[in-house]
Order: structure tokens, then sequence, then C-alpha cells
């Protein structure tokens, strides 16, 4: 009996992992799709292989992207607020 509770949580949590991913996905390529003009689909595709490859590649590859990815999204995040912040200051 507790294999099969074990199973059916298994399963359910490989089955909402993989919904976020999906959602994920198509709001990324939605956010790039509004960018430039690439396709929607093409786009939540190409990071999706992108992706899978990555992580075929090994855990340390993984970890550097993921180090060199969060300092490329801070200095976005820092830019933006840089670039608002008279907007948000003097309000017009």
């Amino acid at each position: 009996m507790e294999y099969g509770v074990g199973a059916a949580a298994g399963f359910a949590r490989w089955f909402s992992i993989s919904l976020k991913s999906s959602f994920a996905l198509i709001g990324l390529g939605a956010y790039v799709s509004l960018i430039t003009d690439l396709s929607l689909t093409l786009t939540a595709l190409f990071f999706c292989i992108l992706f899978i490859a990555v992580n075929l590649l090994g855990i340390k590859l993984v970890g550097r992207i993921q180090i060199y990815s969060v300092v490329v999204l801070f200095a976005a995040l820092l830019f933006f607020v840089i670039y608002g912040l008279p907007a948000f200051c003097f309000f017009g």
C-alpha cells in the first residue's frame, strides 16, 4: 500500500513540475516575442531544447550558467530601476 501512495505522489509531483515548466516556457516565449519578431511557439521550443541540452551537460555547467544568468538579470533589474527612478520620484 505504501508503494502506491509514493507512486501517486511521485507522479503528481512530476506532473506539476511539467505544467510549471510549460507555463514558464510559454511565458518566456511570449516575452521574447514582444521584444522581437520571433514566433512564440518557436521561441518556447528553442528554450526548451536549450534547457534540456544544458541539463544533459552536467550539474557543474548548470551551476555556472545559473550564476551568470542571475548576474545578468540583476543588472537588467538595476537598469530598469535606475531608468524608471526619475519618473517615480518626480511624477512626470
